[in-house]
């Protein structure tokens, strides 16, 4: 019942970093010197790159305050002040994952339900707010809709923030679709098992390999990546994913061969796996975006990153298509069934 009512999410994860090592625009060539400062002093906090900090706390207090207040104009019933949280272009995708795009399809799901909606009231908790540009801000948190008879139904959800004319509206919103039982932490990464085998991608401007295997009495799994790039030397990227108990979420760990490291949590929402990763690149920089990972067929799975900035600065969104190679699909069918 959630997803009918348009909350708030965003999209996803495999390795947070990678699309950078594939972007030509991203790293300066191995041996460059680092880009010279602009002055000798550090700037004031005001001026810092905003994922070296967070912007100041108003900005997160904004998005939390206009959360408190999309959920008051629900309860209100107030679909005007609603659709008024939503930029133009919006999309909303429902935890069976309909899409919804732009203001006027998301108002028409306001309408087709809004008699469905009386009675009921809404409760938002904003889990955590990260920014990946001043302007432009990722939100985490859960979402409970109450009945009138007292029946509670809740679910997560993701929303992207931007900032227009001074006002934070909804640009991208995600309800994610709890995990069942049978998914939870008596085999949490067996969703995964289809990962296992050899992959590779080959764009033009760079050529991927990966291995996936398990590792650890399949407590995690390991995916060894090794990226080639004309004129550049190889990169060489480990990536575990594993289930943490403290948390009780899939998490991921990035490490490369020019020093860069980075995290990322995992959500799944159907064939797709969300995530918002952070992490720091071999030369110091600062880089964050948002992934996801979409399963195709067995031979074949698309990884995408949107929202990325390094230190602050956007840089274009991507796309990479990965195969199975003929060799891996037995490993991955042994790996399945083990």
């Amino acid at each position: 019942m959630v997803s009918k009512f348009g909350l708030l999410t965003a999209a996803a994860v495999l390795s947070g970093y990678l699309a950078f090592w594939w972007s030509e625009e991203i790293a300066p060539p191995k041996g460059a010197p680092p880009p010279a400062p602009q002055s000798s002093q550090a700037p004031p906090a005001s001026q810092a790159p905003a994922s070296h900090t967070q912007p100041a706390n108003n900005a997160e207090h904004e998005i939390r305050a206009a959360a408190e207040a999309f959920a008051a104009a629900f309860n209100k019933g107030d679909m005007d002040a609603l659709l008024g949280f939503w930029a133009d272009d919006a999309d909303y995708t429902d935890d069976s994952g309909a899409a919804h795009k732009g203001k006027p399809a998301i108002a028409e799901l306001f309408k087709k339900n809004a008699e469905q909606c009386k009675g009921h009231t809404m409760t938002l908790n904003v889990a955590s707010v990260k920014f990946t540009r001043p302007d432009v801000a990722l939100e985490e948190g859960t979402v409970a809709m109450n009945c009138p008879d007292g029946c509670t139904d809740s679910n997560r959800y993701v929303a992207v923030w931007v900032k227009n004319n001074d006002r934070w509206q909804l640009s991208s919103v995600r309800d994610l679709t709890p995990p069942s039982e049978s998914d939870r932490p008596g085999d949490p990464l067996k969703e995964f098992a289809w990962l296992v085998g050899d992959w590779s991608h080959d764009g033009g401007t760079a050529k991927v390999s990966l291995k996936c295997h398990w590792v650890l009495d399949k407590r995690f799994l390991a995916m060894d990546y090794d990226v080639k790039k004309p004129n550049d030397d190889p990169t060489q990227v480990m990536v575990w994913l594993g289930w943490d108990p403290g948390s009780k979420e899939t998490r991921s760990w990035l490490f490369d061969s020019d020093g860069g490291n980075g995290g990322a949590r995992w959500q799944r929402d159907g064939n797709v796996w969300t995530s918002h990763a952070d992490g720091v690149l071999g030369d110091g920089r600062i880089g964050s975006s948002v992934n996801s990972i979409q399963f195709v067929d067995d031979d074949t799975f698309v990884w995408r990153s949107k929202n990325r900035t390094v230190d602050g600065g956007p840089v274009a969104d991507t796309e990479v298509k990965f195969t199975r190679r003929k060799e891996g699909a037995k490993v991955a069918e042994r790996g399945s069934h083990q």
